[in-house]
């Protein structure tokens, strides 16, 4: 770009003869970047693309982008020259042959200050799943606890949204879609579910003559403090392969904790976990294995009950993939996990 004698330009020339040299000199060459094409990279409000603007870049090369979402916002697509590519967060373009766009657009996740996993300090050993959807006029709940026997058991609701309430039917499901017996849900009872402030709920119910409430903290959000996993993962999963079966995740604090929601020989409801590994599971992570486990002897519906206890399962993978969905496998049972609509 230029030749610098003494710190004075003298051009951009190939070759350079000092004359008659009588005193010290400095000799100063400035380079620029050649390029053939330009990629430009944009971001909208929610997140950023790295690198940003202006990429130079030669004939048959390579750039790879990276687009990172604020808290609350996911990444809903990669644009590259206004055609979707699609909206995994690091993306390439190899072989470049002309100039190209590629723009990051992000999304704010409504609810996700709510979905997550819930608890009662005074109970502990009791869960509450919440998946609240985007436009928040709709929650799914799922509520953990234990029978008398001590076995683990869950009632579900899909609340809608009255108001600053959301209120709901509880069901009971028995059957088994792993055995091919038909499910069947019965009604148990009624929830109202409220959120004073970000970081706390209180369920109240009615089952039989049981009319209490509980009072809910975020789980992940004291056990592992951080921010809510940059792609949005949080929620409800399913294979429709096997409606019925269920599958909550929290990502949140680089941790990962999944609650799977099934049938034991009796073809009653239970539930068993996986996860919780302090730190875990990073930010962008694809893949986390570790053993299930299952519970017994927590608080019942009227009480404590007893010591709880848990119990080693088999060894599970669960992987992120790039087309959007997500895979549990554990023994010879592999899922193909949707993220569930509700």
């Amino acid at each position: 770009e230029d030749i610098l004698v003494d710190g004075e330009s003298v051009g951009p020339l190939s070759t350079y003869t000092f004359m008659d040299i009588q005193a010290d000199h400095s000799l100063e060459a400035q380079f620029t970047l050649s390029s053939d094409f330009t990629v430009t990279s944009t971001a909208s409000l929610g997140g950023s693309i790295s690198p940003l603007g202006e990429q130079p870049v030669l004939k048959g090369g390579s750039l790879t982008f990276t687009a990172t979402p604020n808290e609350n916002y996911v990444l809903g697509d990669l644009l590259l020259d206004g055609v979707s590519v699609g909206s995994a967060t690091t993306y390439t373009l190899n072989d470049i042959q002309d100039d190209h766009e590629l723009q990051a657009l992000f999304s704010r996740v409504s609810g996700a200050e709510q979905t997550g996993w819930w608890w009662d300090r005074s109970k502990s050993g009791m869960g509450v799943t919440m998946d609240v959807n985007p436009d928040e006029t709709r929650c799914f709940l799922t509520w953990c606890l234990f029978r008398e026997d001590g076995s683990p058991m869950w009632y579900c609701t899909t609340m809608e949204r009255e108001g600053d309430q959301y209120k709901g039917d509880l069901y009971q499901y028995s059957g088994n879609p792993l055995e091919h017996v038909d499910l069947s849900g019965d009604l148990v009872g009624q929830a109202t579910l409220t959120f004073p402030d970000e970081v706390s709920a209180s369920l109240a119910y009615t089952i039989g003559e049981q009319n209490s409430a509980l009072t809910l903290a975020k789980y992940l959000a004291e056990f592992s403090p951080g921010a809510p996993d940059s792609r949005g993962i949080s929620g409800w999963w399913w294979d429709p392969a096997y409606s019925g079966l269920g599958f909550f995740l929290e990502a949140y604090g680089d941790t990962l904790y999944m609650t799977l929601y099934l049938y034991d020989a009796q073809n009653r409801s239970q539930w068993w976990t996986l996860g919780g590994d302090l730190r875990g599971f990073p930010d962008g992570a694809d893949e986390y294995q570790a053993h299930m486990t299952k519970w017994d002897g927590g608080p019942t519906l009227t009480g404590m009950g007893s010591t709880m206890v848990s119990t080693t399962l088999d060894e599970a993978t669960f992987t992120v993939n790039s087309d959007g969905t997500t895979t549990l496998s554990w023994g010879e049972n592999t899922f193909t996990l949707e993220k569930f609509q509700f």
